[in-house]
C-alpha cells in the first residue's frame, strides 16, 4: 500500500487549496495501476473517483501519520494506515502493521 499512495499522490486534489504543506484531506480523482505478471504483458488500469464509482481520501495529519478510507460501489469500506516523513519535496511512506 506504501508503494501505491506514492504513485497516487500525483493524480489527488487537495479538498482545502488555502494550505501550503501537505498536511490535509485529500480526495483521490484518478487511480492508474499498471500491473506485469512474471514473464507476462504490462497491463494499464485506471480508475476514476468522484464520478459515482468511489471515494477515496488520504487524510494527511501533522502527527506523522496519512488515514486512507476508499470505498466503492466494487468494494466494501477500506481503511489503512501509513506513517510518513517529508524530506524536501519528497514524501517517504511506510504501511504501518495492524
Amino acid at each position: 500500500m506504501a508503494v501505491v499512495f506514492t504513485a497516487l499522490v500525483i493524480a489527488c486534489k487537495k479538498s482545502d487549496s488555502s494550505s501550503p504543506s501537505v498536511v490535509a484531506k485529500w480526495n483521490l480523482v484518478k487511480q492508474v495501476r499498471w500491473s506485469t505478471p512474471s514473464g507476462g504483458t504490462t497491463t494499464k488500469d485506471t480508475s476514476n473517483y468522484g464520478s459515482g464509482i468511489g471515494t477515496a481520501t488520504f487524510d494527511v495529519r501533522t502527527d506523522g501519520k496519512i488515514y486512507i478510507n476508499i470505498q466503492s460501489q466494487f468494494m466494501p469500506l477500506t481503511r489503512d494506515t501509513l506513517s510518513y516523513t517529508v524530506d524536501g519535496n519528497m514524501m517517504y511512506t511506510t504501511q504501518i502493521a495492524t
